[in-house]
């Protein structure tokens, strides 16, 4: 029996083994091709490790040019700390009146609000598009903002883990006079900080990664974000240089990973109890 079990044990290793790999294999090629010239990019057989890296190209992305990627990438970073700050305010607020306040319909209303889950983004792309144009807000990072506030995910991760926070805590601090406000600021909050950074890193990455919002909302040049950026290297004076693509995707990718690598203690603390009753 032992034998079989390090057997087994050593033939999913094996597996998950290949398919980490197999994983990482685009982020290496990407990686490879960002140090490359244009027309060594696409060669075959791949090149994994260029005889002579472009550590100029960086330099060029960087650097003011034909694509300003560093007022892209501040207005990236605009956008997502506004987005994630309006998202754990919001988001925790509605979870706690959904796993902590009584009041008529509560279920009703939450199952509602989780069934707009279901609906596709691209389906309410027009009325969200209607909307910022009649409040004046197209072509600004408001757009942007404001809609990624609304987190459904954070929302639902944050309410999983209150709704394992005793209720008896919260009765004794009514006793002494404390009402919702001071419950949520002053006993709730301090409490779920795993939750809170399990939420932040989802909103983070969401808003950081959005396309397709910024496409539509955007027009002017200098407000353009970090995934529009790395669509304009793809015709810099008539030519694709994907070299410069695949340096803007690397730096695009070092925030979140980043964030992850500084906070993945407590993301998994987060998601670990997010579901656990108490």
């Amino acid at each position: 029996m032992r034998r079989r079990k390090r057997i087994s044990k050593l033939l999913w290793t094996a597996v998950i083994s290949a398919v980490s790999v197999i994983m990482l294999l685009p982020l290496v090629w990407m990686v490879s091709a960002s140090l490359k010239t244009p027309t060594k990019v696409f060669t075959s057989p791949i090149e994994w490790i260029p005889r002579l890296p472009q550590w100029s190209n960086y330099a060029a992305v960087w650097s003011e040019g034909a694509v300003p990627f560093r007022i892209y990438f501040m207005n990236s970073i605009f956008v997502t700390v506004l987005s994630l700050a309006g998202s754990l305010i919001v988001c925790s607020m509605a979870a706690y009146a959904f796993s902590k306040v009584r009041f008529p319909g509560k279920n009703g209303i939450f199952m509602a609000y989780l069934a707009t889950m279901m609906i596709p983004s691209q389906v309410t792309l027009i009325p969200r598009f209607m909307l910022m144009n009649g409040l004046h807000l197209n072509d600004t990072h408001a757009a942007l903002i404001l809609p990624s506030v609304f987190n459904i995910i954070a929302m639902f991760t944050l309410r999983q883990f209150f709704s394992t926070i005793p209720d008896d805590l919260l009765e004794s601090a009514r006793i002494d006079g404390a009402g919702h406000p001071r419950i949520y600021m002053q006993i709730i909050l301090p409490m779920a900080g795993p939750a809170l950074i399990s939420a932040g890193i989802l909103a983070f990455v969401r808003s950081w990664n959005d396309y397709m919002n910024p496409l539509i909302f955007i027009n002017t040049l200098d407000k353009y974000t970090v995934t529009l950026a790395i669509k304009n290297y793809l015709n810099v004076d008539g030519q694709p240089r994907y070299d410069l693509a695949m340096v803007a995707s690397v730096i695009s990718l070092l925030p979140v990973i980043g964030l992850f690598l500084f906070v993945q203690r407590y993301y998994f603390e987060g998601v670990a109890t997010s579901g656990m009753k108490e």
